[in-house]
């Protein structure tokens, strides 16, 4: 499948979703029509595009950074900066 291949998909899905639960779904960046529902973000799906997804391993150092998801409790219960490091073997225990 191509980037343009993928967007579009992705904007479908983005835009059936919002047709059928448009109390819950928008597929449309404008902030005011975003309120209390889930934007689905379509446009991230570019190869031009840099987001990273979650899990995924940063580049250089010898032992690169995998940014799960944390919590908000994870967050404040931080101490170091270090506590909310974890590489490759870190996330796969979790």
């Amino acid at each position: 499948m191509t980037s343009d291949q993928a967007s579009n998909q992705a904007r479908s899905y983005a835009e059936r979703l919002e047709r059928e639960q448009p109390r819950l779904a928008v597929s449309r960046m404008t902030r005011s029509l975003r309120t209390g529902k889930v934007l689905i973000d379509w446009s991230q799906n570019n190869g031009s595009k840099t987001t990273v997804a979650p899990y995924s391993l940063a580049r250089p150092p010898s032992s690169p950074p995998s940014p799960p998801p944390v919590t908000w409790d994870e967050i404040e219960a931080c101490r170091q900066p270090q506590d909310l490091f974890f590489t490759a073997p870190d996330t796969l225990t979790a």
